[in-house]
């Protein structure tokens, strides 16, 4: 005995040229073959059917509360898939609810079928498909805000689809829009992100695709319609980006990461020196070089300038300046790469000594957001690869930054100028700071030891030459007799020798 597994029984029942046994109710469509018991998942028959006929031995007329539909049955059997037309007002049907078990095929092969409103007759020789597919596109795209509401994209936004997953634009709408002139009524729709979904969804009159908690990435949501015979239109594609959160991002990572080396590194340099101070101790010969060696390491850089600057260069990668910190990683990078190209010396070359100004004047101007400028000019020909004392620039821009320019009320200005007189390197560094005496009473930052430092190795330099390194600090005023900066006259003989003092230990 069969029993339909149905709970709302039985409407219309058929029996096709293969015996099997079709039921309509108001769950829709139901297939009996004696072994097992199917429902017909489709949204156009999703829905009471009242009316079911045979045509030949292929196709099936089904009418539904709503619709008359043609069933390709020989679709089915050999495929397993539902090909459904729907018979509209695109074909001439115009009636509605179809009467229950109404149809009835007479002499000449015409069907005839009661609605509510009519009678009507149906020559099925002149059923045809529509051919012609629905035009789809993306109507309108919208992120859903702090409260839950749709918020649509201005079109002209539409066409740079770049979401940020930091400002919770990870939930996101897709109205699909598709053109069937015909039945614009009965197209149906499909969607699929890539990445995402695990298949296109289900076909239905939903024309909308809603994503929810999407991971940062790039994405591609494929879309397509069909009209209501079944032909879907060409597979369109609409690609679109969400942005990670800081913490999500590489720089964030890199930047952890190179602050974690940068404390190996300066753990590992301590206790490289501390091991290199045990050797050279065992050298009275080499111990003088040495103590001037490890006191040029600690004039090289101050670990809080490091520290800081390290904090705003995180700072600009929170906010998402990937450029702007990337290139001041580099310059801290490059600065960290001269200490170690150069520990164990005390001179370097000109070119050398001017690219680590430049790049630590370049991070603090980034650090304290351009509160002063700098300009280097030098002669064009000058040997920028001739031997200086290493920092012996840097002290002096360093000094004059600190104690001078960083406690103006305005923008300072620090200028370098490096030029060749008498055989002699003459370097000039000037800014338009508050002055020593100035400095001296507000008790500026800084300890002295870089110029202490800077000093000694070049007194021990000087016994070894006839003609001296020398430096001297003027005070600068303007013409009410106000200071107006400081100005340092570094001269450094051209045929200087430090041929004693570039031995590695």
């Amino acid at each position: 005995m069969l029993r339909c597994h149905s709970r709302h029984g039985g409407n219309a029942l058929l029996r096709d040229s293969l015996g099997n046994i079709w039921i309509g109710n108001p769950q829709g469509l139901f297939f009996y073959d004696y072994k097992s018991f199917l429902k017909i998942e489709h949204p156009k028959i999703d829905k009471l059917v009242l009316s079911m006929a045979m045509i030949g031995d292929s196709a099936m007329l089904i009418g539904t509360i709503s619709d008359l539909l043609l069933f390709d049955l020989k679709t089915f059997y050999q495929t397993g898939e539902f090909s459904i037309m729907t018979i509209g007002p695109d074909k001439g049907y115009h009636a509605i609810e179809p009467g229950q078990n109404g149809f009835y095929r007479d002499t000449k092969g015409y069907y005839w079928l009661t609605n509510s409103d009519r009678v009507i007759r149906i020559d099925p020789a002149q059923l045809h498909t529509n051919t012609i597919p629905p035009e789809v596109y993306i109507s309108s795209v919208s992120l859903m805000d702090e409260k839950m509401n749709w918020n649509p994209l201005e079109h002209d936004k539409m066409h740079q689809p770049v979401f940020y997953y930091a400002k919770d634009e990870k939930n996101i709408r897709f109205d699909i829009t598709a053109v069937s002139l015909r039945d614009p009524d009965g197209v149906t729709y499909s969607h699929f992100l890539e990445g995402y979904d695990k298949g296109w969804s289900p076909p239905n009159h939903e024309s909308d695709a809603v994503y929810t908690n999407l991971e940062p990435g790039d994405y591609s949501l494929f879309y397509k319609a069909a009209n209501t015979d079944g032909l879907w239109s060409k597979e369109q594609v609409y690609r679109f980006t969400i942005k990670p959160a800081y913490y999500q991002t590489f720089w964030f990572r890199f930047s952890g990461i190179l602050f974690l080396a940068l404390i190996l590194f300066f753990a590992g340099a301590v206790l490289t020196n501390q091991h290199r101070k045990k050797q050279l101790a065992q050298k009275e010969n080499d111990k003088k070089i040495a103590e001037f060696q490890l006191l040029s390491i600690k004039n090289q850089i101050d670990p809080h300038f490091t520290y800081n600057a390290i904090n705003s260069i995180a700072a600009a990668v929170l906010k998402e300046e990937k450029n702007v910190a990337y290139t001041y990683f580099v310059k801290l990078s490059q600065l960290m790469r001269s200490i170690l190209q150069h520990n164990d010396k005390l001179t370097r070359s000109l070119e050398s000594e001017i690219s680590f100004v430049r790049d630590y004047l370049d991070i603090q101007r980034f650090r304290f957001r351009e509160r002063f400028n700098y300009s280097i000019e030098m002669d064009s020909n000058i040997d920028i690869q001739m031997e200086v004392p290493r920092m012996c620039i840097q002290t002096f821009a360093e000094n004059a930054l600190k104690h001078g320019m960083m406690h103006k009320t305005s923008p300072g200005f620090l200028q370098i100028t490096i030029a060749e007189e008498q055989e002699c390197l003459k370097i000039c560094i000037e800014d338009d700071g508050i002055g020593r005496a100035r400095a001296l009473e507000l008790k500026t930052a800084g300890t002295g030891m870089g110029l202490s430092i800077l000093q000694r190795y070049t007194d021990h330099f000087n016994e070894q030459n006839q003609q001296k390194i020398s430096w001297q600090i003027t005070d600068l005023f303007d013409d009410k007799s106000h200071a107006a900066g400081t100005r340092v006259d570094l001269v450094i003989p051209e045929r200087f020798s430090y041929r004693h003092h570039l031995k590695q230990t």
